[in-house]
């Protein structure tokens, strides 16, 4: 059997049309990246209906990237009202309908705004780099990276996360009945020590510019049941993985970390910079960063989060790290080996200085999008046979995520 899948091409920092290819390879058992088909769409079908070469409506696409739930294509977009800078900033969503007709703006500014500079006494609040789809209480929502000024940070841009109606553009609270998720003072410390920010997101009072460059968002049901919502920052080089706040109040655990993979620096008490640690990462050191996750589930056993790093300091690649799920213990740690886990990697053939995202096709091999490196996709395995480039350079590509099952896997399969 065969999963047969399309994949789009959505274009940032370039063209403002989205393309598609056809993706064949095998539903189960080993393969290598020659053995996938890639077919270009040159046609509409049913299942792409309307965004066959859809138009974005902006010049230069998205900012970042986009979604697919049900029926309808998210996209993050720059309309002019926010300001462009690293990543950031989309001041609204922009939702097509595949069976066509206008599109529908949902204002992010708007909400995001307002929320900011009632609780944090902030009017620069945007929302970043990408989001994930979700629905909560019945209600379909995005779930926004956003960056905002923090005074507690002497002015830093950080990250935290809010969940915007896809309804009606309003602020869905979070299970405490807060606006967004402070990931500052609800999952992170500025206390210095390695005990102290173990399980715990550091944070350095006298400021550094940017702390820390939130990048990747996804929500998911564990295998255990428990949901899930984690994120990657570029600047921390790590993943952290949360119970998901929007589910559980604090009182029931929501906010607190429960796995955490990638190497951090390690700040003193004066915001001097240590050393680098190593959570679950125990290979490598990362450098230039990461972006996005992935979550998978092998059978019902094994289930795994992927993520893309820009670079490594033992070579000069991008790579794509996918790591099984393990859910640590404070009361148990006494080191970072808490977080060891099983993990698997490949490589690609060309450096991304920014953006990039990746996911499995199959057991050890994945497809990644090269982000700024402007090559387009590449399908890579962990024994490093030859790869399979899809060439694609009328822009940057965030991430592989927006895509479209026909046959399959069972849990991935997409009815249209």
């Amino acid at each position: 059997a065969s999963t047969k899948e399309y994949l789009a091409m959505v274009p940032n920092h370039g063209a403002s049309k989205v393309t598609w290819v056809q993706l064949e390879y095998p539903s189960s058992g080993t393969f290598r990246p020659k053995d996938v088909t890639v077919v270009p769409v040159t046609e509409t079908v049913d299942a792409i209906g309307s965004w066959f070469n859809l138009s974005l409506g902006e010049k230069g696409g998205t900012t970042l990237t986009a979604k697919i739930y049900g029926d309808n294509l998210y996209a993050y977009m720059n309309t002019g009202k926010a300001p462009e800078e690293r990543g950031c900033c989309a001041d609204t969503m922009r939702i097509f309908p595949r069976g066509g007709g206008k599109y529908t703006d949902i204002d992010l500014d708007g909400a995001l705004q307002g929320a900011f500079k009632a609780t944090a006494n902030s009017s620069w609040a945007h929302a970043s780099h990408t989001f994930d789809l979700a629905e909560i209480d019945g209600e379909v929502v995005a779930l926004c990276m956003v960056l905002y000024k923090e005074k507690a940070l002497s002015e830093d841009k950080t990250g935290a996360i809010a969940a915007v109606s896809m309804k009606t553009g309003t602020l869905k609270a979070t299970a405490d009945g807060h606006q967004y998720f402070d990931l500052l003072r609800k999952a992170g410390t500025t206390l210095a020590g390695e005990g102290n920010s173990r399980f715990k997101l550091q944070f350095v009072p006298g400021g550094l510019g940017e702390q820390w460059h939130g990048n990747g968002m996804l929500r998911f049901k564990a295998l255990d049941g428990t949901m899930i919502l984690a994120i990657t920052e570029r600047a921390s080089s790590q993943a952290t993985i949360l119970k998901d706040p929007y589910t559980y109040t604090s009182a029931q655990g929501g906010g607190e970390i429960l796995q955490r993979f990638g190497t951090p620096p390690q700040y003193g008490p004066r915001g001097k910079y240590n050393h680098v640690r190593h959570f679950g990462m125990t290979d490598d050191t990362m450098s230039g960063g990461c972006h996005n996750l992935w979550y998978t589930r092998y059978g019902t056993s094994r289930e795994t989060l992927t993520m893309f790093l820009n670079g490594v300091m033992s070579d000069s690649k991008s790579h794509v790290y996918e790591f099984d799920l393990k859910w640590a213990k404070e009361s148990t740690s006494t080191d970072d080996s808490v977080f060891d886990t099983k993990f698997v990697k490949g490589k690609f053939s060309w450096s991304a200085q920014a953006q990039g995202g990746a996911r499995p096709l199959g057991e050890n091999v994945w497809i990644g999008a090269s982000g700024a490196a402007e090559v387009g996709y590449e399908i890579v395995d962990a024994s490093g046979d030859a790869s399979q480039v899809i060439s694609y350079t009328e822009a940057n590509l965030y991430d592989p995520f927006v895509r479209i099952v026909v046959s399959g896997r069972e849990e991935e399969r997409v009815v249209v």
